[in-house]
Formats: structure tokens, sequence, C-alpha cells
């Protein structure tokens, strides 16, 4: 599946389990996950999680950071 073809919050969540999890440490896997895709393709991931579009003055990287906040913040919430 690419990011283009992500249509709902439910295919976003299982594109980013089977895509762009990464050990959250290790920042050179972070920045290699992050070059994978453009700035366009991380807006329209983003906009299918958050349903609204990222800040215009953010990054790839920071767009990326805040998917994988999301996501890392709901694992906590599970485990609580």
């Amino acid at each position: 599946m690419n990011i283009e073809d992500i249509k709902s919050r439910e295919e976003a969540k299982e594109f980013y389990y089977k895509n762009l999890k990464c050990d959250r440490s290790s920042k050179e896997a972070i920045k290699e996950v992050a070059k994978r895709y453009t700035k366009k393709q991380w807006q329209h991931l983003y906009f299918k999680i958050y349903n609204n579009k990222p800040s215009g003055g953010w990054d790839k990287d920071m767009i990326f950071f805040m998917i994988r906040n999301f996501y890392e913040n709901l694992e906590r919430a599970k485990n609580l």
C-alpha cells in the first residue's frame, strides 16, 4: 500500500505499524524512515490521522514526529 492509497485512519494505522514503526531511540533510524517519503505524502498521512492539515511551517521530520507521537501515546494509554 502506498501512502496516497490511504483513505481512513484505520488504513493509516495499518500502514504505520507495517512501514513506519522504528526504534525511537535511534535518530538515524527515524531520519531514514522520514527520508523515504515526500513532504506531500507525509501531509496526506497526517491528514488521515488527525483529520486536519499540518502546520505549513513543519518539515517532513516534524510531521513524522507528530505521527509517531500519536501512535506512541495510543500504546502508552493502552498500557495504563
